[in-house]
């Protein structure tokens, strides 16, 4: 899952953005690659039962044992926590103010003082695939070149200059 956006809206039942496994592992190798990803958490922390459990959202949930689980230069904005289950996690962002463009618009691009700017760690290939995000959403249903300069930008968004 590299470069996606994702978003889970107020009045969402369910908490969970990415569930993985939870209807069981079947076919080896089970790994899952959650690398480059704007995740936006807007569900309000639905009922009091809910509250009492302290049951807050979370970003991805894993449930049994897969080969390898990474979570990667994800940007994780609003409240939950980030994983829930196996797995490994490095360079990810979490915030409630990351400095996007526009949360409200679902406008997820980074602003220029936006602390995912060249936050990121340059990605190795994994089982002979590639973990480098190559595209990125454009409105409305399209994509442009993702282009890394020098160190990658968390999220799903890439800044589209150079820094000066």
């Amino acid at each position: 899952m590299i470069g996606n956006v994702l978003q889970k809206g107020p009045q969402a039942e369910n908490r969970t953005i990415v569930a993985y496994g939870a209807e069981g592992l079947r076919h080896p190798p089970n790994h899952l690659y959650v690398v480059n990803n704007t995740m936006v958490n807007d569900r309000v922390e639905g009922s009091a039962l809910s509250r009492l459990l302290r049951r807050p959202g979370l970003f991805v949930r894993v449930w049994g044992a897969p080969g390898r689980v990474k979570l990667m230069n994800n940007l994780l904005v609003g409240p939950g926590r980030a994983l829930q289950g196996r797995g490994e996690q490095s360079h990810n962002l979490q915030s409630d103010d990351p400095g996007l463009v526009s949360r409200e618009r679902f406008d997820y691009r980074l602003r220029d003082a936006s602390p995912a700017l060249g936050a990121g760690t340059a990605l190795e290939c994994d089982d002979g695939f590639s973990l480098t995000p190559v595209a990125q959403y454009r409105p409305r249903a399209s994509e442009e070149p993702r282009v890394i300069h020098g160190a990658p930008d968390i999220g799903a968004y890439g800044r589209s200059r150079a820094a000066s």
